[in-house]
């Protein structure tokens, strides 16, 4: 094997290939739904364009918000877990980004949203960011198993 592979092979090997299964469950999703938003607005300019439609009103906003919520939380949640399993360790310059992260996820939706849209859509405004907040404090409050612990 190279040494390319043994950089990205050796953590994995430690800590078990599918540790991180959910949480790129996740990032696959929060992607997913960015794409679907920019396929949504091409067709959506290409109807304008042609004369077909009108501009829409629906707040489509909500999906490509719910996107980068959910990624930025999920790296934000990765991060955590890996410091926590011993793959990284703890400094200030990883804490740091990942509390911005989260507090941003659990706070933006307050100055984003109108309270009208929360009430009527509360999955992106609502229970995305409580989602990201309770994976990131089980994350960080959850204990090192014996078997996780790092070989010295």
């Amino acid at each position: 094997m190279s040494n390319f592979g043994r950089f990205f092979s050796a953590p994995l090997n430690r800590i078990g290939r599918y540790r991180f299964l959910f949480s790129t469950i996740a990032l696959v999703y929060g992607w997913i739904k960015i794409i679907s938003f920019c396929s949504l607005a091409v067709q959506q300019a290409e109807r304008q364009l042609d004369g077909q439609a009108q501009p829409s009103t629906e707040p489509r906003s909500m999906q490509l918000v719910g996107g980068i919520y959910i990624i930025i939380g999920t790296l934000s949640y990765r991060s955590c877990k890996r410091r926590k399993m011993g793959v990284w360790k703890t400094t200030i310059f990883r804490v740091v980004p990942e509390l911005i992260g989260v507090a941003l996820v659990v706070v933006h939706p307050f100055w984003h949203f109108h309270p009208a849209e929360i009430q009527s859509r509360p999955i992106v405004p609502i229970l995305i960011p409580l989602w990201v907040l309770i994976a990131y404090i089980i994350a960080s409050v959850r204990k090192q198993e014996e078997s996780e612990k790092p070989q010295d």
